[in-house]
C-alpha cells in the first residue's frame, strides 16, 4: 500500500497527480491511499502517524516542512519517503519535481522583458519549500535587473485557492487605477485563475490591461478564456518517475532516488 499526502485535492495540480499516481500504482499491483492536509501541520502529522500504523510500503508527500520527526520515523523503519513537487531540505529524503527557483526567475525575466515593472506577487500563507523557492527566484531575478525587492507588492492570499486569488485581486483592484500592478504573479495556477476572474470582473482584459502569470501548467490552463502564462510542471513525467522508483524499491532493486526536472516557461495570452 502506497500512502500519498497532498495539500489540497481541489487544486488541479494535485488532483491530476493523484489520478496519475493511482493509475500507475494500479498497474504495478499496488493499492494507494490518499490524504489531504489543507497545509495544516497537525493534520499532516496525524495522517503520517496513521499511515505508519497502517504499515504503508512507501509515502509520497508534499509537506508543510513542519513534520520531519514523523517523516524521519517512517524512513528509519525502512519506508521510503518521497517529497513531491518540492525541494528536500534534509538528507535522506529524495525529492522529485522541478527547479522552482529557476522557474520563477524565468517568469520574472519574461515579464521584465515585456516592459512590466509594477508587480503584485500573490503568495500563500504556508511557506513550504517550493513557495519560498519561487519567491526567492522571482525577487532575485528582479534585483539582478536593478529593481528593489521592497518595490514588489506582496499580497498574502487566504489560501492557495481560486477564492484566495480572487479575494486578493479584488482588494488590489479596489485601489485607484494609478496603483494597479502591471502584472499579478501567482504562486500557482489555481490562484492565477481566481485573480484572472477578479481582473475581468473589474472590467479589464487580462493580458492587455493587466497581466497574470501562474505556476504548474495544470491541465486546463491552456483553455481558459485568456490562456495562462505559467511554468510547466511535467505532472505525468514526475508521477511516472516516482512510481517507477518505488516499484523498483519494492522489487528489491535499490533505494529510491530523486530527480529535478527542468522548469519550462509556457507563454500564452495572459502575460
Amino acid at each position: 500500500m502506497i500512502g500519498v499526502v497532498f495539500f489540497d485535492i481541489s487544486n488541479p495540480f494535485f488532483a491530476e497527480a493523484a489520478h496519475q499516481l493511482s493509475r500507475l500504482f494500479e498497474n504495478l499491483g499496488c493499492s494507494m491511499v490518499l490524504a489531504e492536509t489543507d497545509q495544516v501541520a497537525e493534520i499532516e502529522s496525524r495522517v503520517l502517524r496513521n499511515m505508519e500504523r497502517a504499515g504503508v510500503d512507501a509515502v509520497i508527500v508534499c509537506s508543510t516542512g513542519a513534520c520531519w520527526d514523523d517523516l524521519s520515523r517512517l524512513r528509519d523503519r525502512g519506508v521510503p519517503v518521497v517529497l513531491m513537487a518540492q525541494r528536500s531540505e534534509r538528507p535522506g529524503f529524495p525529492s522529485v519535481g522541478i527547479n522552482d527557483y529557476d522557474g520563477m526567475r524565468k517568469v520574472a525575466g519574461h515579464l521584465w522583458g515585456r516592459g512590466l515593472r509594477r508587480f503584485s506577487f500573490v503568495n500563500e500563507p504556508v511557506q513550504a519549500t517550493q513557495h519560498k523557492d519561487r519567491w526567492r527566484g522571482f525577487s532575485d531575478e528582479l534585483v539582478a535587473r536593478g529593481m528593489r525587492v521592497e518595490d514588489v507588492d506582496v499580497q498574502w492570499a487566504s489560501g492557495p485557492t481560486w477564492d484566495g486569488g480572487y479575494e486578493v485581486a479584488r482588494h488590489v483592484m479596489s485601489r485607484p487605477s494609478a496603483l494597479w500592478p502591471d502584472a499579478f504573479v501567482c504562486l500557482n495556477d489555481h490562484l492565477a485563475m481566481g485573480v484572472s476572474k477578479a481582473v475581468t470582473d473589474a472590467g479589464l482584459t487580462v493580458g492587455r490591461d493587466v497581466c497574470v502569470s501562474g505556476f504548474d501548467d495544470v491541465p486546463y490552463a491552456s483553455v481558459l478564456g485568456v490562456p495562462l502564462t505559467t511554468i510547466r510542471q511535467p505532472i505525468a513525467g514526475i508521477c511516472e518517475y516516482i512510481a517507477r522508483e518505488i516499484g523498483d524499491f519494492l522489487n528489491g532493486e535499490g533505494a529510491v532516488s530523486g530527480r529535478t526536472f527542468d522548469a519550462e516557461l509556457i507563454v500564452r495570452q495572459s502575460a
